[in-house]
């Protein structure tokens, strides 16, 4: 599969196990970003179900911090959110703007590196928030800014930003390099990658075992042991930034080892392809070049996102058109075709005909009309079973 997809399935692992930390241990939790509805349910209706149901439905924590973050500090919508704001208030304090990470659309990486400028400039973005709040008519924030703000304060959170951030540095970043860099360490054919992965897997244990070569006021200087890749820390800044928040975290280390732990049986699951004995392991070193795969999904998602601005400006276009003109375009097609006798074409034009009147195009679409046809009944009929037991069940209190 796509290294990709598998780091960031591991890194939503490591974010699951450290959310769940905080229970278990008895630790209060950090604080929760209600909308609307649920923070008047906690403020009216303490002791309720209204407020169980609030809790329950509301999230807090450094992922949604940083998503919400993401929505005021780079809005989608450029007339919306404070985005040129905080790069005009970054330029005149700092001398250079500031792009905060785009987590409201699908980055990779994106929420761990919102979470390293937040720790990196934390003290920067609360005064900036309080300097939009007092230069509103109302002195006030809206709900979302004073979401964000309380979760900027909280110190709950401010452990979770620091734990992201040292995986990140640790872990997600030199990951990304060798699978990434144009030609790195690591084997171009993703079939070949089991021992890379067994040797991330094997630093992952090591910073459980000894978590002090990043949770420390030394770490600064440990990239060569702490760093998946030994190279320098990508972001000097944000380790910095979490060496200086260390006196007030004190439950970073055993948060970051379970992040680790999460993280690590994650990274189990996806690389069990790669397991001694499996298929991948059986496969001559001929046999693995011939069925040499892409380390990312890039070429096929490429592919598919061009197929559908394609189709925006030409939604008549069917998918064997489209990919006829694509293939076209492949080198020495073109050469090819004006290389062919009278011969060559003839016969191309009798395949063309065929293919037509096999009506492919058509059969895939009454296809896909007849599987909605097919789940809509399906849902139907469970709504309908549903509906029964709950007749029944009436009765029977009746």
């Amino acid at each position: 599969g796509c290294c990709m997809h598998k780091e960031m399935n591991a890194f939503k692992g490591g974010v699951a196990a450290m959310e769940a930390w905080w229970g278990a241990n008895g630790i209060e939790p950090p604080a929760r970003m209600y909308n609307w509805d649920n923070a008047a349910a906690s403020t009216l209706a303490p002791g309720t179900a209204a407020l169980k149901r609030a809790e329950e439905k509301s999230k807090g924590g450094a992922i949604k911090v940083s998503d919400l973050a993401g929505a005021v500090f780079r809005h989608k919508d450029r007339k919306r959110g404070q985005q040129d704001t905080l790069r005009f208030y970054f330029d005149r304090l700092l001398g250079f703007t500031i792009e905060f990470p785009d987590t409201n659309n699908t980055r990779f990486q994106s929420h761990a590196e919102a979470a390293a400028v937040i720790i990196t400039y934390l003290q920067y973005f609360l005064e900036f928030l309080r300097l939009v709040e007092d230069n509103k008519n109302s002195r006030s924030l809206n709900h979302m800014e004073r979401n964000v703000l309380r979760g900027l304060e909280c110190r709950q959170t401010l452990h979770e930003f620091a734990v992201i951030t040292l995986y990140h540095q640790c872990i997600s970043v030199p990951y990304m390099r060798e699978i990434r860099g144009p030609i790195g360490s690591t084997e171009q054919n993703a079939l070949c990658l089991g021992p890379f992965h067994e040797r991330l897997k094997t630093h992952l244990r090591l910073l459980i075992d000894e978590p002090e070569l990043i949770v420390s006021r030394e770490s600064f200087g440990n990239y060569k042991k702490a760093a998946f890749d030994g190279q320098l820390w990508d972001r000097l800044d944000a380790i910095y930034a979490v060496q200086s928040y260390l006196p007030e975290l004190e439950h970073l280390k055993p948060l970051f080892v379970e992040f680790c732990k999460g993280a690590l049986q994650t990274w189990e699951r996806f690389t069990a392809e790669y397991a001694e004995g499996g298929e991948i392991s059986k496969l001559s070193v001929k046999n693995k070049k011939r069925a040499a795969m892409h380390k990312t999904n890039d070429l096929s998602e490429g592919s598919f996102g061009k197929f559908c601005r394609i189709q925006w400006s030409n939604p008549s276009m069917t998918l064997s058109q489209h990919n006829s003109r694509e293939m076209i375009k492949n080198p020495g097609t073109v050469e090819r075709l004006e290389e062919m006798n009278d011969r060559d074409w003839t016969s191309i034009r009798k395949i063309a005909r065929k293919w037509d009147e096999l009506g492919e195009d058509r059969r895939n679409k009454v296809s896909i009309a007849e599987n909605m046809n097919k789940v809509a009944e399906g849902k139907r009929q469970k709504d309908k079973e549903k509906a029964q037991r709950q007749e029944q069940t009436q009765q029977k209190v009746d």
